[in-house]
């Protein structure tokens, strides 16, 4: 009876963990679609191409790509932790 608890608490506990990541990432998700910055993540590259942003988040990178050097405007996409920009820039363009 004691190991069920156990498994029951972990499982309980793990549960929590995901939820509150899968709020984390909802969160961010909806603030980039509104041009804001992400709240969950940590900002760890501006690129020379018009001063293109990216941020590392718990399993996933937000990019706020320059589209258009003349313009101050940023295409904000979320991909998985492993996307590089350069992948980005290559799905941008297609």
């Amino acid at each position: 009876m004691q190991a069920m608890k156990r498994i029951k608490r972990l499982l309980l506990i793990l549960a929590i963990l995901v939820f509150l990541w899968l709020v984390m990432i909802g969160v961010d998700f909806f603030r980039i679609q509104n041009n804001s910055n992400p709240i969950f993540c940590f900002h760890i590259a501006t690129y020379d191409d018009g001063n293109s942003l990216e941020y590392l988040g718990l399993g996933y990178k937000v990019f706020r790509v320059q589209t258009d050097p003349n313009f101050d405007q940023k295409t904000p996409i979320m991909t998985p932790f492993w996307e590089s920009f350069e992948t980005v820039q290559v799905q941008l363009s297609a």
